[in-house]
């Protein structure tokens, strides 16, 4: 930033540019990692529901036996479900410290104690 301050030279213009060009490839190398820790967790917690269920199968797709419609009406249920989760953790006795508490947090916590 100092040589931009003080009148930026061409090779730091370069470095930038050079710098800039980099950050797509990054950032789709951190979507990735994001995406599989995602997909990590909502396995684990499959799993968990699900003890029997083979985890090595789902690599390979839905079963065979779907037609188009019915995999697009799996994939809005699922994001219903997606939608809905909000800091979900792996353990329920488990806090996630990293996440605020929402006022709709708040609201679902004075629920519970009037029950």
């Amino acid at each position: 930033m100092e040589s931009l301050a003080s009148g930026s030279s061409s090779v730091s213009l370069d470095k930038v540019a050079l710098r800039l060009q980099e950050v797509p490839t990054r950032h789709g190398e951190e979507l990735g990692e994001v995406a599989k820790m995602s997909a990590s967790q909502a396995l684990a917690i499959t799993k968990s529901l699900y003890p029997r269920v083979e985890l090595n199968t789902v690599t390979e797709g839905l079963a065979t036996n779907y037609e188009p419609d019915d995999v697009l009406r799996l994939v809005n249920e699922a994001q219903v479900a997606v939608e809905s989760i909000d800091g979900v953790r792996f353990h329920k006795s488990q806090s996630n410290p990293g996440r605020r508490r929402t006022r709709e947090d708040q609201n679902r916590s004075q629920r519970k104690t009037r029950r």
